[in-house]
């Protein structure tokens, strides 16, 4: 009986040791049975081509997915790095003023892929893991519905940081750019630059930078070519009435002059101003200062085929023309609004000279000393064409490997607190200018409209 109890109560003790063994034994099958498909589905080797993966994408079903990231892995995209997609992505759901308006992860995702295969698989190293993930963002950007948003390298970005400080590597030229002719014009050549010294003169059209025929190139392109490092030469070949001319310049440091002026023998002044850069604000209180100190009765300002820039640039010029507590911007994602700070005020009439490639900062430029004028607080009129029709601001986002997204944020008032976006700012005085006219038909009017703003 004892050793039946005693074999009895063995066996109840060690048959759920037996229990326990067997099933951690299973466990352990099992999860190295996911481990092993885990790795298989998150590391396949296998290269897939572009019409496998078009294949996938299209007959794929809807998954519960927060990230486009996780669709491109399941439909077996080239290698790229999810956490830089995905962190893309999170800062788009958060900052993006649209961001309500986004579709789904899964329809995103779907464009996405479409113009990554269709536009960019066939330009890059798919092997390539930066590359790809590149393109991946690049497409994904393209697909936001912001046609202002941007995607810049770590490169790219550095570039256009360099650009926007005013101080760069080149010859030392302001050019305009026609984009429907392709041509650049010399406007004005900087003193004691590169530029100067080859001879350059304003009024020059570039129609070849080191043999490449500006007529075939984009505005960036061409810049790209004229810019390049310090000691390095660039070969240009110049029209110069109707006579072509090739000279050489070696690059060097600029400082970028963003504004310049000529004070005029009938008491009036030209400011032109190019651009709104990190120095565009030092340089025009120097000139204000300029004009001021000869006794000029009024001023043209000319923001023709200026593109805009930093918002805090713009803000501090019109700051320098207003009385202290004169409105200047209002934003429609908070309920900050700029006023003038500055003891500094103008008191003489101006006329602004404007196109339609006058955009950006340069048309909240253009639409204050308008709304002032309304206002009375200053004598102002507008000439030219209707501009660019931009009223919205954006912010660049970097990321950790220095590369940056740069995104549409809100849209930014001038001080009547009516927005333009869309519509643009149509001129006191419309006076068109034809493409191709060899005559500047504007400027002439602008200065017509400031000596009767002068003569009260």
């Amino acid at each position: 009986m004892s050793n039946r109890v005693t074999e009895n109560t063995t066996e109840k003790r060690t048959r759920p040791m037996s229990y326990v063994i067997r099933a951690v034994s299973l466990l352990l099958i099992f999860s190295l049975l996911a481990l092993t498909l885990t790795a298989c589905s998150l590391y396949d080797t296998k290269t897939y081509t572009k019409e496998e993966i078009q294949e996938a994408v299209g007959t794929s079903a809807e998954k519960n997915y927060s990230y486009s990231a996780s669709y491109f892995r399941l439909w077996h995209f080239p290698a790229f790095s999810s956490d830089k997609l995905k962190a893309i992505e999170a800062t788009v759901r958060r900052d993006y003023y649209k961001s309500d308006e986004l579709p789904g992860a899964y329809a995103l995702a779907k464009t996405v892929a479409a113009l990554f295969l269709d536009n960019l698989y066939d330009k890059i190293d798919v092997t390539n893991q930066t590359e790809v993930t590149d393109a991946l963002i690049t497409a994904y950007v393209a697909s936001l519905g912001d046609r202002y948003a941007v995607y810049r390298t770590a490169d790219e970005y550095v570039e256009y940081n360099d650009d926007m400080s005013g101080q760069l590597v080149g010859i030392g030229v302001v050019v305009r750019w026609d984009n429907i002719e392709h041509t650049m014009t010399v406007e004005s050549v900087n003193a004691d630059s590169p530029a100067e010294e080859a001879g350059i003169r304003p009024g020059d059209m570039i129609i070849r930078v080191d043999g490449a025929e500006v007529s075939g190139m984009e505005y960036a392109e061409t810049v790209t070519k004229m810019r390049g490092e310090v000691g390095s030469t660039v070969e240009l070949t110049l029209l110069r009435s109707e006579n072509e001319l090739t000279v050489t310049a070696t690059r060097k440091q600029i400082t970028e002059n963003t504004v310049t002026y000529t004070i005029n023998e009938d008491r009036t002044a030209y400011i032109r101003i190019t651009g709104f850069k990190a120095n565009t604000a030092d340089q025009f209180i120097s000139a204000i200062d300029a004009v001021e100190a000869a006794g000029v009765g009024g001023i043209v300002f000319d923001l023709r085929s200026n593109l805009g820039g930093y918002l805090t640039a713009v803000v501090n010029m019109l700051d320098y023309l207003a009385p202290a507590g004169t409105r200047i911007v209002s934003f429609s994602n908070s309920d900050e609004i700029y006023y003038a700070t500055s003891e500094h005020r103008i008191n003489v009439p101006v006329t602004v000279l404007c196109n339609g490639y006058t955009a950006s900062a340069a048309e909240l430029f253009t639409a204050a000393i308008r709304d002032w004028a309304d206002m009375g607080i200053l004598r102002a009129k507008i000439v030219g064409e209707t501009t660019y029709k931009k009223g919205i601001m954006q912010a660049s986002y970097p990321f950790t490997d220095n590369s940056a997204l740069t995104l549409t944020i809100a849209y930014y008032n001038p001080p009547s607190g009516e927005n333009y976006d869309g519509i643009g700012i149509t001129p006191d005085e419309i006076v068109e200018q034809p493409e191709g006219a060899t005559e500047d038909l504007q400027l002439p009017v602008a200065y017509t409209e400031l000596k009767k703003l002068m003569l009260g």
